[in-house]
């Protein structure tokens, strides 16, 4: 069991270094690696300086930092599951959600959220309480974690908890808070949206399902806790304004435990004669989130469906390393452009800023040499790049 576990994971780590190779940096990420003075910015450029400026470098530390992750929920899933072959299937059900896989792709704090989160849970409780100062300081999303950890403790009549976990959520709110301003609207069915997205669709009915299910008559433990407080949370913040997915989703995510624990539950307790029905859910089910998982492993090829370029989900990991390497073909090595975040972008590719010439999304002039950035034969962006008269 645990040779086939480690063979996944070393093929698994393959696969995410070679996508990383392929994205290009994004305009957020760019400005947190130049701009952004903050725990992310120190890691990236730390990441790079041991790496090299190329997407491995930029994203090889969220993609170790969720191996270790897949570990850990294994680890945690033992001790839940009992089963070996329980706490495998979760394990890679898990590292097959779309959206933690998208956590080792993109430069996030969900992955370090994750992290300390399933290294509390592994902790023993006398030794696990040490991480809240630690969580207090890194991000102001461990107050959800907190408030989880409050109900547990309410649930199971636990003082000490209970008083501790409400000082570092009183303390988080006071330090951080949500910021509930401007105009209310309510972006509730968007929020479902991501979600299906995050898990995949089917996945996340049945994730709903067992939310509610354990909260009518299942046994509530500790992580459904933090996943159903985590879920509501964002649920009643959607109703007037749209929300972070980075501050809720890396608490919702390690609910899958409960999830396979649910379905094991309720496929074990039948005679062999009655899982049929149990088996084609499951097939069904896995099969859809494998399917998402080929989409948004294969998603360039979504350019040759859309009408609109713009309108790919990815499109902003497209284009920065194909415009860098255009430019250096033409001999050009520094531009000027008035869009900071992609000023930044080519930067990092090594196109400097400089004054020699200008580039836009407009023609200047009759000079201005097209620059056309192509996936195959479908065209994804339009620049021009015009030469400055400094005389």
């Amino acid at each position: 069991m645990k040779k086939v576990f480690y063979l996944y994971i070393f093929f698994y780590f393959l696969l995410l270094s070679y996508l990383a190779l392929t994205l290009s940096i994004s305009p957020k990420e760019a400005l947190i690696f130049y701009k952004e003075k903050s725990l992310l910015h120190y890691i990236v450029n730390l990441s790079t300086t041991l790496f090299g400026k190329n997407g491995f470098g930029l994203k090889v530390f969220f993609i170790s930092l969720n191996i270790i992750n897949i570990f850990l929920l294994f680890n945690l899933s033992l001790k839940k599951l009992k089963k070996a072959e329980d706490a495998l299937l979760a394990a890679i059900i898990f590292s097959l959600l779309p959206g933690f896989i998208s956590s080792s792709l993109v430069v996030t704090k969900v992955s370090i959220i994750i992290f300390f989160t399933l290294l509390f849970l592994n902790l023993p409780k006398k030794s696990a309480i040490f991480l809240f100062p630690i969580m207090l300081l890194i991000d102001r999303s461990f107050a959800i974690f907190f408030l989880g950890i409050f109900f547990y403790s309410v649930y199971k009549k636990d003082r000490f908890m209970m008083i501790l976990s409400l000082i570092f959520f009183t303390l988080s709110m006071y330090i951080f808070g949500f910021d509930v301003k401007g105009k209310p609207k309510n972006f509730f069915l968007d929020t479902f949206g991501v979600y299906s997205a995050i898990f995949s669709p089917l996945v996340f009915i049945y994730f709903f399902y067992v939310l509610y299910r354990v909260l009518v008559k299942g046994k509530k433990e500790i992580v459904w806790f933090i996943s159903f407080v985590s879920f509501i949370f964002s649920l009643l913040l959607s109703f007037r304004q749209r929300i972070s997915f980075e501050d809720f989703a890396p608490f919702v995510l390690i609910g899958v435990i409960i999830m396979v624990k649910e379905f094991l539950s309720s496929y074990r307790v039948r005679l062999p004669e009655f899982r049929k029905r149990y088996k084609t859910i499951f097939l069904i089910v896995i099969g859809s989130l494998i399917l998402n998982d080929m989409v948004l492993i294969f998603n360039k090829n979504l350019y040759f469906i859309l009408k609109d370029p713009k309108k790919h989900f990815a499109y902003n990991f497209h284009i920065s390393k194909e415009l860098a390497s255009r430019l250096k073909k033409d001999r050009i090595f520094c531009v000027k452009i008035d869009n900071k975040a992609l000023q930044y972008q080519l930067k990092f590719y090594d196109i400097k800023r400089c004054n020699d010439y200008i580039l836009t999304d407009f023609k200047v002039d009759e000079t201005s040499k097209k620059v056309s950035i192509f996936y195959k034969n479908i065209l994804l962006k339009d620049y021009y790049v015009s030469k400055v008269n400094n005389k």
